[in-house]
């Protein structure tokens, strides 16, 4: 399953694609505007993988749990 920041990100990188190639300048401001929103959602799911307090840190051995 594909972590939500990933698909954000991925989905941000589609829309500027999008963009470049939509023909009117309408288009071309929905998918940048859609582009940005995608970028904005995957920066608030890196805030908030940060904050998770067991990121990064392997978890304790089972015998520290029982002292």
């Amino acid at each position: 399953m594909e972590p939500n920041q990933r698909y954000y990100e991925r989905r941000a990188l589609e829309e500027t694609k999008a963009a470049a190639r939509a023909v009117t300048p309408e288009g071309k401001e929905r998918h940048r505007q859609l582009a940005e929103g995608f970028r904005k959602r995957a920066q608030e799911c890196s805030q908030v993988a940060q904050s998770w307090p067991y990121r990064g840190n392997a978890a304790p051995a089972l015998d520290a749990l029982s002292k």
